[in-house]
């Protein structure tokens, strides 16, 4: 619904419905937390941008240590 919502331009309703997500799915993906930060860049909030894309680098970094020495 938050895509659908960010597809017709409504942001504000997107960013609501998507960290309303986010915060009850602790096992969300990186890609989840990259669209949170493409929403709020369109809102004009990139220090909110930042800490979503941020996050979401977080998750994909967060086994890189095991991966590397398998």
């Amino acid at each position: 619904l938050a895509e659908a919502r960010f597809h017709i331009a409504d942001y504000s309703e997107s960013a609501r419905l998507m960290t309303a997500y986010l915060k009850d799915a602790p096992k969300a993906t990186a890609n989840e937390w990259v669209f949170l930060g493409d929403i709020y860049e369109q809102l004009g909030e990139l220090e909110q941008a930042r800490k979503a894309y941020d996050y979401s680098l977080v998750l994909l970094t967060a086994n890189l240590g095991e991966t590397a020495s398998n």
